[in-house]
């Protein structure tokens, strides 16, 4: 069983106290008396109904546009090399996706 001095452990709590006292007492931002004020606080009670937003429906080109707004088609080299780098990656199947779409 280990013994404890508790007069050793008050005097270093009285010491470790008296020094934060001391600390926050210099700051000069703290005092012990000091009562916050709220004189300059002031509520707004809102009661009323918010304000409706109505959202104007876009076509999806519009909305694409509006999300995006310096998207642009490809030029025609950019096209081929697009379309090049593409058969280079892949290899036909012989099918063409949109004959089964209708």
């Amino acid at each position: 069983m280990t013994m404890v001095d508790h007069g050793k452990q008050n005097s270093s709590f009285a010491t470790k106290a008296a020094l934060t006292f001391a600390a926050v007492s210099t700051l000069g931002v703290y005092s012990v008396h000091s009562v916050p004020s709220f004189q300059k606080v002031s509520f707004i009670e809102e009661t009323g109904t918010p304000g409706i937003v109505s959202y104007k429906k876009l076509s999806w080109i519009e909305e694409a546009q509006s999300l995006f707004p310096v998207v642009r088609d490809f030029t025609k080299e950019e096209s081929e090399a697009y379309e090049a780098s593409l058969d280079s990656l892949f290899t036909s199947t012989g099918n063409n996706f949109f004959d089964y779409v209708k």
